[in-house]
């Protein structure tokens, strides 16, 4: 955002005036001369109704008579529930000098969260520039209490090393399932009344361990609760199906060694809870493919839509059929983990504030 040229006055008219919110001061007089300006609400004041009225004054001989302006909270379209002019010269906003304009008034009525927000007008002036002014308006209603939920059971499962020489061992799965658990984890107390978290990584994700978790879960599982399973490694296919690949996996010996997805679906369909599977698998495209592991994995996910609508299980996948997911040092999580991780931490909502939704 850091521009310099005609647009840098405004620039530090911004900062300084986000300033004089934080410590309290007078806002910065010189906004008042700005071709845009909100009028109404002031810069960090109080409101307590989710309906607020936008008053903002303009100045047509850079805007036109009837400029559009958009309003946008925490950077996101406004609804609008309804418009209403108001000429005449501003109120309490004397021009500059007499050889300006009258600065011309209007309103605008808006729907706001019940929390601290930044209320952004934007204009479009005659020369294409665009224009803004901003303030940022203080919650002082009612603070809606959270409902709690049922509780929080995750299993995370991560492979980066392997017994098997002939699988190339990975940088990141293992890290990917401890961050993703320490991520959820926090979620207890808030939303969930708490949360029950199992990671098993490298030694402690073999094909035994894994089945084991997985009808723990299934058991553990009741009506109101919310299961989150995780899955970061290799996938592969015996040219029958699609595997996850455990800790002890024998190339040679699939499907006597490895987690066959089906059983992963399984559980997760079946459960009595809601439950939502995060894969980032296949991060070298499958290892002895036999040229069918695309088909297996599209055909694998097709079947997860279908068990979606039945039974209300939601997959996310971090790569299809033809897909390969990635993993980089820099990063310090695969490409998949480290976009959720940051979604989950509250990324995946722009107003930084209440639920996550899987449609976000």
């Amino acid at each position: 955002m850091l521009k310099f040229a005609p647009s840098c006055l405004n620039l530090w008219r911004q900062i300084i005036c986000h300033f004089s919110v934080v410590l309290s001061l007078p806002l910065c007089a010189w906004a008042d001369d700005a071709p845009l300006r909100i009028l109404s609400p002031s810069q960090g004041g109080g409101v307590s109704q989710q309906s607020l009225n936008i008053e903002y004054s303009y100045d047509p001989a850079i805007f036109g008579k009837s400029p559009e302006v958009d309003v946008k909270i925490d950077g996101l379209d406004a609804t609008i529930t309804r418009g209403m002019a108001v000429k005449g010269t501003a109120p309490a906003q004397a021009p500059v000098d007499d050889s300006q304009p009258s600065m011309q008034a209007d309103s605008k009525s808006i729907q706001i969260p019940p929390q601290d927000c930044e209320v952004t007008i934007v204009a479009i002036g005659l020369d294409g520039k665009k224009h803004t002014s901003t303030v940022r308006v203080k919650w002082t209603g009612t603070v809606a209490s959270v409902k709690k939920e049922g509780r929080l059971l995750v299993l995370a499962i991560g492979v980066s090393q392997y017994d098997d020489e002939t699988i190339p061992d990975l940088k990141l799965a293992a890290k990917d399932a401890r961050d993703f658990s320490a991520v959820v984890a926090a979620q207890e107390g808030g939303y969930y009344t708490d949360a029950e978290v199992r990671t098993l990584v490298d030694e402690d994700a073999t094909q035994d361990k894994i089945l084991d978790e997985l009808d723990a879960l299934e058991k553990q599982a009741k009506d109101g609760d919310t299961a989150l399973i995780f899955i970061a490694g290799h996938g592969i296919s015996d040219n029958e199906k699609f595997y996850f690949v455990p800790r002890d996996a024998d190339d040679e010996k699939i499907r006597r060694t490895c987690v066959g997805f089906d059983e992963v679906q399984r559980c997760a369909v079946g459960l009595k809870a809601r439950a939502v599977v995060f894969l980032d698998t296949c991060h070298s495209g499958g290892i002895n493919t036999g040229g069918e592991i695309s088909t297996h994995i599209t055909a694998m996910l097709t079947s997860w839509q279908t068990a979606q609508s039945e039974n209300g299980a939601v997959i996310f996948a971090s790569s299809t059929g033809k897909q390969l997911s990635q993993e980089n040092l820099e990063w310090q999580n695969g490409a998949f983990t480290k976009a959720l991780l940051e979604g989950l931490r509250g990324e995946a909502n722009p107003a930084k504030a209440g639920p996550i939704s899987a449609s976000m």
